[in-house]
């Protein structure tokens, strides 16, 4: 990591020019379109971890941890979503890098968080230490704010990492229990 600096920072402290090249590689990854704006609760609360290179302090990763509403059991929680994970130069272990920063943060805290992602992504997160749920266990469901499953859209694979053992986590990976993540209608 010595040709590299990671800097964790609120989404209210992004530079326009950071969160710029954000979202100019979050519409090239994902096709978004939708772009973060500082101002915005969500994106000003989330905790960015962004990896520069020393030498001439271009981002060359990024990504974020925010905390999502969910319900298990009829109870609303909140946990925290691993989210727009992108490295800017593929093929260089970057993306990698990232994640085991995200991890060592979890680890400190003691906070398990769990991710969504394409199908094709999911050997990345595996090789990066985190826990896969099978695609047949995986029962997340996107609710409105009445907790009433909203058809016909899925969250995507998940994949999670938990430094230690929680009930929550327990429900999350056993593939019987519903998990509603709570959307605005």
């Amino acid at each position: 990591m010595s040709q590299y600096t990671l800097q964790k920072m609120q989404g209210r402290a992004l530079s326009g020019s950071t969160l710029e090249i954000i979202n100019t590689y979050r519409v090239r990854e994902f096709h978004s379109r939708t772009t973060l704006n500082k101002n915005d609760p969500e994106v000003s609360t989330s905790l960015f971890f962004l990896l520069y290179s020393k030498f001439n302090h271009r981002l060359l990763a990024f990504g974020k941890l925010r905390r999502i509403p969910i319900v298990v059991q009829g109870k609303k929680e909140k946990i925290i979503c691993i989210s727009t994970v992108i490295a800017i130069q593929k093929g260089k272990g970057l993306g990698r890098l990232l994640m085991s920063s995200v991890k060592k943060y979890l680890l400190k805290t003691n906070k398990p968080a769990l991710g969504f992602c394409e199908t094709e992504l999911l050997p990345f997160y595996k090789k990066c230490g985190f826990t896969l749920i099978e695609p047949k266990l995986n029962n997340f469901v996107y609710m409105n704010k009445r907790h009433q499953v909203i058809p016909n859209i899925v969250p995507g694979e998940v994949f999670y990492f938990s430094p230690s053992r929680s009930e929550l986590v327990d429900l999350i990976s056993d593939g019987k229990t519903q998990i509603g993540i709570l959307r605005a209608e």
